[in-house]
């Protein structure tokens, strides 16, 4: 059983780090709940296609955040291994807010590159199906992750950072690059009230992923040498492990950016605290 490190916190630095991974765990769970609230309570947002990634990636962000109650407060390490328990489930919701901030990125990408046929093809169902297979996807990998021999996940998992490296710096940053350039040229063409909607939520998008590869390439990059070159940081538990921190800080970001530069959000959960204040 894993010990909490409230029992082995002598110094006044152990007390403030305890103290600092409460309040970050807190904080994402309240952040990403609110979130969630102003999403769900609203029909005009779930109408919207984005608002639905963002809605995944929220939910992702939440067990992450709550699971750093433990995580971030016992003597455990994050395992490759995969595994049924908090320090081999959580991480794989970290993957989840990846392929799903990946495909957000795609489709705003298509929204403002092909208005057009975007508005045709991409349904409600067909972007629900996309998120179901982002969670599918991430769920399977821990299972074979789990179940197939050390010295074999040791492989799979060098493949998988290997194929995190080259999605983040291939497509990610590339396309950050591109879709703000295309929102800039032709969304000012466009009606003032669409062309307006369009621009936020792609901003918003935006902003999300640039947080992202601030705060995960550090851990990126580590992995990556870890990997290949066994140059690793070594760190008795999550904790004190400068590269879990900043990737669980990530999943803080997106209600911060979507509460405070989407208007939207705003009025939704400005509607929901008026329907709180009426019942009472």
């Amino acid at each position: 059983m894993a010990i909490p490190l409230s029992s082995l916190a002598e110094t006044p630095g152990e007390w403030i780090l305890l103290a600092f991974h409460i309040i970050l765990s807190a904080s994402i769970g309240i952040g990403n709940v609110v979130l969630v609230l102003a999403i769900v309570s609203s029909k005009k947002l779930l109408r919207r296609n984005n608002f639905l990634y963002t809605l995944s990636i929220t939910l992702s962000d939440l067990i992450v955040g709550l699971g750093w109650c433990y995580n971030g407060t016992f003597m455990v390490i994050e395992s490759i291994q995969g595994g049924y328990d908090p320090s081999g489930l959580f991480p794989m919701f970290h993957g989840i807010s990846l392929l799903t901030l990946m495909a957000a990125m795609v489709d705003r990408y298509y929204a403002v590159q092909y208005p057009f046929d975007y508005t045709k093809n991409m349904t409600r169902t067909k972007v629900l199906c996309i998120i179901l297979f982002m969670w599918f996807l991430s769920i399977v990998t821990n299972v074979i992750k789990t179940e197939i021999p050390r010295t074999s996940v040791e492989i799979f998992h060098a493949y998988c950072s290997l194929l995190g490296n080259l999605i983040l710096i291939a497509i990610m940053g590339p396309l950050n690059l591109r879709l703000y350039y295309i929102t800039k040229r032709q969304l000012g063409k466009e009606p003032a009230t669409e062309g307006e909607s369009k621009k936020r939520s792609a901003q918003l998008i935006i902003a999300t992923s640039v947080m992202f590869l601030v705060l995960w390439t550090p851990s990126i990059i580590h992995c990556g040498t870890c990997s290949y070159f066994k140059i690793c940081y070594k760190a008795s538990h999550n904790a004190i492990h400068p590269f879990f921190i900043l990737r669980v800080m990530n999943t803080l970001t997106t209600p911060v950016v979507f509460l405070c530069g989407s208007p939207m959000t705003r009025a939704s959960l400005r509607d929901v605290w008026r329907k709180l204040c009426c019942k009472r």
